[in-house]
């Protein structure tokens, strides 16, 4: 019986992994995105701005 529950708590663990992991990938996916919109509104609104 105990081996059953050592076994859980790693799949437990190995599941928490996951979702940290694919909540850090949606947080860079956003942030990506928003930097990419920012990136266009200042390329639109101001064309010769790096020179």
């Amino acid at each position: 019986m105990p081996l059953l529950f050592v076994g859980l708590e790693i799949k437990i663990k190995g599941i928490s992994k996951h979702l940290d992991s694919q909540e850090f990938m949606n947080r860079s996916g956003v942030v990506g995105f928003i930097l990419a919109i920012v990136t266009g509104a200042i390329k639109l609104f101001f064309p010769n701005f790096p020179h």
